[in-house]
């Protein structure tokens, strides 16, 4: 809606037959090659790779955890630097065994 382009669109439970024949094949290589031009348009569109780097500039995390939508990571970045701008100390983040994982 975007871009205002039409993609086209099938059922995944029909995936096993674009396997059946060379054409049908070539349709699916087709369709994903499509797909990705159209998130790459999407992104330029949308401006993600600015506002990303700038989120990081205000965040101080690292750029590719922001391209990977980190956000819980983000926001404990934020909260971490501000801490430090008012001299507070903060403990060590508690590393969950696995039994703890599992509970939580």
């Amino acid at each position: 809606m975007q871009l205002k382009q039409k993609r086209e669109d099938f059922d995944d439970d029909l995936l096993p037959q674009f396997y059946v024949s060379s054409d049908r094949l070539f349709q699916l290589t087709d369709h994903t090659e499509k797909d990705a031009y159209l998130t790459f348009q999407l992104m330029c569109h949308l401006s993600v790779i600015p506002l990303t780097k700038q989120l990081t500039n205000i965040a101080g995390n690292l750029w590719f955890r922001s391209l990977q939508n980190a956000r819980a990571e983000r926001n404990e970045m934020l909260l971490l630097h501000e801490f430090k701008k008012k001299k507070f100390i903060l403990p060590d983040k508690k590393q969950l065994s696995a039994k703890e994982m599992k509970r939580a």
